[in-house]
C-alpha cells in the first residue's frame, strides 16, 4: 500500500460521520432548557436552518473508482432533517433520520 493509499484511508476510516456498530463517531449533544420550548416553532426553527445551511443536507454515499476502490461520498439530500419527541437516539444515516448526517430531538418534561 502506497502513501496516497494510506492517506485515503486514513481519511475516510477517522473523519467520515458513521452511525454504526463499527464506526461510532457520532456526537450526541444535550441542550436542557429551563423553560419548556414549543414543538411546532421548533420544528420551524430546524427548517429555516436547514434552509439556512444547505451544505448540512447530504447523505453518505459509497463509489467505486476504476480500481474497484470504494470511497464514501457526500450526496445531496433534499429530505428535510428529522424532529423526533423522544428520548431514544436516532440512528443517523438511516431512514429513521431521512438518510441525514444528524437529527434533532424536543423532550417534553413532565412536571
Amino acid at each position: 500500500m502506497n502513501q496516497k493509499q494510506m492517506k485515503r484511508l486514513y481519511i475516510e476510516r477517522f473523519y467520515l460521520n458513521r452511525a454504526d456498530d463499527e464506526y461510532p463517531m457520532t456526537v450526541r449533544i444535550i441542550l436542557q432548557m429551563k423553560d419548556d420550548v414549543d414543538g411546532h416553532l421548533f420544528e420551524e426553527a430546524v427548517a429555516a436552518a436547514q434552509t439556512r445551511y444547505p451544505y448540512l443536507c447530504v447523505k453518505l454515499g459509497v463509489v467505486r473508482d476504476a480500481d474497484g476502490s470504494e470511497h464514501y461520498v457526500y450526496h445531496d439530500n433534499p429530505r428535510p432533517w428529522k424532529v423526533s419527541g423522544c428520548r431514544q437516539p436516532v440512528c443517523l444515516c438511516s431512514e429513521e433520520a431521512n438518510e441525514h448526517l444528524m437529527a434533532f430531538q424536543t423532550v417534553i418534561r413532565y412536571r
